[in-house]
């Protein structure tokens, strides 16, 4: 079972954006699916989505050998071990704190201890991200946690 919403073209941007959101029994899941298609007319965007989190739990995601940027936020307290990057919100010391790389993976996830929430996008090669941008991005305060990926 889908469910499949079109947004209008916009003249600007000669884009439109679907999003198709599809229940997965088998996984006990939802997914969703974002596609936007251009006409050719205008600039060449990206999409980035943000998800925001509850402030516990912790975030994962395969590690990368490009190296890591904070942007203008303070550097995300991180631990790598066995192949895997990952923060533990409720450990850290944060203030308003990022994390941006490309690991030329396709997911990442969150896991408060009971659920898991994993987000595929598509690989983002490196060099091919946004200038300075990653195709990860987490951003972590007190108060809440972002998991930010361009496609």
């Amino acid at each position: 079972m889908s469910v499949m919403l079109v947004g209008p073209k916009d003249e600007q941007l000669g884009i439109r954006v679907s999003k198709r959101f599809s229940l997965d029994l088998h996984a006990q899941g939802v997914n969703l699916e974002y596609v936007i298609s251009s006409d050719g007319s205008g600039p060449g965007v990206a999409p980035w989505e943000i998800t925001r989190l509850p402030p516990r739990g912790q975030i994962f995601f395969p590690s990368s050998l490009q190296p890591a940027s904070s942007g203008q936020f303070s550097p995300l307290p991180i631990t790598s071990a066995s192949g895997v990057t990952w923060i533990d919100h409720s450990t850290a010391e944060l203030t308003s704190n990022k994390l941006i790389v490309n690991t030329s993976c396709d997911w990442y996830a969150h896991s408060d201890g009971e659920l898991i929430f994993v987000k595929r996008q598509r690989d983002v090669p490196p060099g091919k991200a946004a200038a300075g941008e990653g195709n990860i991005e987490i951003f972590a305060m007190p108060s809440y946690a972002e998991m930010e990926n361009q496609g």
